[in-house]
Parts: C-alpha cells; sequence; structure tokens
C-alpha cells in the first residue's frame, strides 16, 4: 500500500436489497458495505457484469417511527468475484457512478467493526 492510500473502511450489515442481472431479479442478503462497493448472500449466482441494486430498506427514522421504503430508483453496479459455497453464493458488488455513505443508505444492522474493537480494547485495559 502507498504512502497516499489508506484502507477502505467496511461496515457490517444485514438487509435485503433487491440485485437485478442478465434480465433477472432476486432478494440478496447485504452483508457488507463500504464507500465504493458491497458484499452480498445470493441463494443463486448472479451473472457477472453490470447489475442494478434496489435498497429495500430505509432505516431513518421520522417522529420515532422506522420508515422503509424502496429507494427512487435502482442504483448502477458491476457484479464480481462470485464465489459459490455450500449455502448458495457470495458476491461482491462495485458501485457505478455513485458512492456509499451511511447518510445516503443506512442498511439495517450496521455495525462500525472498527468503534466496536476501540471499544472492546478499552475494557481490556480497564478504561
Amino acid at each position: 500500500m502507498g504512502a497516499d492510500e489508506s484502507p477502505v473502511k467496511r461496515f457490517l450489515c444485514s438487509d435485503l436489497v433487491t440485485l437485478s442481472a442478465g434480465g433477472r431479479s432476486c432478494f440478496v442478503n447485504l452483508e457488507e458495505i463500504w464507500r465504493t462497493g458491497a458484499l452480498v448472500e445470493c441463494e443463486e449466482q448472479p451473472q457477472t457484469g453490470p447489475g442494478l441494486l434496489t435498497l429495500e430498506r430505509d432505516s431513518r427514522e421520522s417522529s420515532g417511527i422506522a420508515e422503509t421504503q424502496p429507494a427512487k430508483e435502482p442504483l448502477g453496479v458491476i457484479i464480481e468475484n462470485c464465489e459459490k459455497h455450500e449455502f448458495g453464493c457470495r458476491a461482491e458488488l462495485r458501485f457505478v457512478d455513485w458512492e456509499w455513505t451511511p447518510e445516503f443508505y443506512t442498511p439495517a444492522h450496521l455495525t462500525d467493526v472498527e468503534n466496536v474493537a476501540a471499544k472492546a480494547r478499552g475494557q481490556q485495559s480497564g478504561d
């Protein structure tokens, strides 16, 4: 890694989204998300290449009640690095012409692993 490169900050999550590719659409579980991509778990292996991701959940709250709404329009992705496993397939998505931020879309169970690890280190040192 060069001096000007920094590691990609990834967040764990668990949220149902829709992935469309090759004329087929299916629900997939969003497992990880970062600024320029995501990792999803699928029951069936999606076709690699261009696809669309529809974010099914918006967990921002209004008046204390969580609202669940689909995104206004599907977002472009490139589906790559599909790996089959015992329960289906894991696929990496690269976002096309958009970047993720928690303000744009907050998946269910969004977890910043770095914060969890820092808290655990603090508890171990007696803080």
